[in-house]
């Protein structure tokens, strides 16, 4: 009998399967559970497959860990400029959206990431100016690292579909969240760099 062959962007839907659909029924759910969660979830199963494709390189993958905070500093520096309520709307809004569409592991990092990039934002208290160029700035970097890594974007992949305004509203809440699960599988883990380095050292002064 044939066998089917899973690609690379299924794998993040399908870790250790069994055991995640035990925790799950018990309403744990891990990062990597994706396959186990309930409908509501599909939006973020589907973002999560394509993502991925885009995202193999864990150059591109760090590159990005630096970027999307850089966008998000931005925007909460805007808020902040505007008043401290305006900050707090929109990160309450911004947790309680991911945290609607995300298992709670997910959901539970990505709170804890952004909360820490808006208090960062509401410490330093930038202005406009400085929150416009972070966000551009990021927003540049980040087309930069796909150029630099030879990937398409996420977003080039669905800008023909007639669905597309709703998978960038998708793709603009769930970039952090997914960009964290993707960061903490190996193949994709910004430490490869640092390994493959060691590596390569190893390599010249042994040989």
């Amino acid at each position: 009998m044939p066998t089917k062959t899973l690609e690379p962007a299924d794998v993040i839907v399908d870790v250790t399967a069994h055991s995640e659909q035990h925790r799950f029924a018990k309403g744990i759910s891990a990062a990597g559970s994706f396959e186990s969660a309930p409908d509501r979830f599909s939006a973020w199963r589907r973002l999560c497959r394509g993502f991925l494709r885009c995202h193999r390189q864990p150059l591109n993958v760090a590159l990005h860990l630096v970027t999307t905070p850089s966008c998000l500093f931005g925007l909460f520096a805007i808020a902040c400029w505007l008043s401290p309520y305006a900050l707090l709307a929109l990160l309450v809004a911004q947790i309680t959206i991911v945290a609607l569409m995300t298992p709670p592991g997910v959901s539970a990092a990505h709170a804890l990431s952004v909360a820490l990039i808006a208090a960062l934002a509401w410490q330093l208290s930038p202005g406009p100016i400085l929150g416009v160029t972070a966000f551009v700035g990021g927003y540049l970097f980040q087309e930069l690292a796909h150029w630099l890594t030879s990937e398409s974007t996420y977003q080039s992949t669905y800008r023909a579909s007639k669905h597309w305004l709703r998978e960038f509203g998708e793709h603009t809440v769930l970039l952090l969240p997914v960009l964290l699960v993707i960061a903490s599988r190996w193949r994709q883990s910004p430490f490869r760099l640092l390994v493959s380095r060691k590596a390569i050292h190893k390599i010249k002064l042994t040989g």
